[in-house]
């Protein structure tokens, strides 16, 4: 061992922490764990090679055989399982680094920060929703789970006030379509999310079907509305006509001296 100045270190098995020199309140637990390590302090490597690029690093934890990081300088990250690879700071891997393991959790996962999915399944028609309790679950539309179910009038009078905008979005700069989940509120609140401080998060656009759907049905009925309009006109220029023709047989009958056979000019 190297070690010089290092203190409060714990290192069993053989060549572990062997080259060790400045590097304090380390635990280093197996054959070659941390050997490199020189002046890296509060790291914790347990199984075969764990821990074995570490240089000066530091607070990092390394559990399993060949857990180890990805570069000599990292702090705060934590690699568990056999030949799992932390490529970052501030960061817990689990797992090798090509993906081969699945991470199966029985119990719940309480997410505090931000979920992060770089890679997605195949297609699939389920869609997900986030729920009133802030957990994913499978978009349900049975009665089996609702109560105080009461008909939904909003339709053409909430369509014709929202306000469509486009935008950038500020994380990213990628640019959108949509509406202001603030201006949506203000129409009708239904459609609209909030965080649990109570402030406008998002806007239910799957709902907006239900209101477009009344939106439909109502310029349906104004369309059948004026087609009946239009077949009771059509009516009455047809039993206008038919007078007339009456009318024009009538006054000829009674002159006979007068010309019926010419057609009135067009106007």
């Amino acid at each position: 061992m190297s070690n010089t100045t290092g203190i409060g270190n714990s290192m069993f098995g053989v060549f572990a922490g062997l080259n060790n020199a400045a590097g304090s309140g380390n635990s280093f637990f197996g054959y070659f764990a941390g050997q490199d390590n020189t002046s890296g302090s509060g790291n914790s490597f347990f199984g075969n090679g764990a821990g074995l690029m570490n240089m000066t690093g530091a607070n990092n934890t390394m559990i399993g055989a060949g857990a180890d990081v990805g570069a000599n300088n990292l702090t705060y990250a934590t690699a568990i399982g056999a030949d799992a690879v932390a490529s970052q700071s501030n960061s817990i891997f689990l797992g090798r680094a090509d993906g081969s393991d699945a991470v199966r959790i029985p119990g719940s996962t309480v997410i505090g920060g931000t979920l992060v999915v770089n890679t997605l399944g195949s297609a699939g028609s389920t869609t997900v929703c986030l729920n009133a309790a802030n957990r994913f679950a499978p978009c349900s539309s049975s009665l089996r789970y609702k109560t105080d179910v009461r008909a939904f009038t909003g339709g053409l009078e909430i369509v014709r006030r929202l306000r469509p905008v486009s935008f950038k979005w500020i994380d990213g700069g990628a640019s959108d379509v949509g509406f202001g989940a603030e201006d949506v509120a203000n129409i009708e609140p239904l459609l609209t999310t909030r965080n649990d401080r109570g402030e406008i998060e998002g806007v239910k656009y799957p709902q907006i079907s239900t209101v477009l759907v009344n939106a439909v049905n109502e310029q349906q009925t104004e369309i059948e509305q004026l087609k009946e309009q239009v077949r009771l006109q059509q009516r009455q220029l047809e039993e206008q006509s038919r007078q007339i023709e009456a009318l024009k047989s009538l006054v000829c009958a009674l002159a006979p001296a007068a010309d019926c056979s010419k057609e009135p000019k067009p106007r």
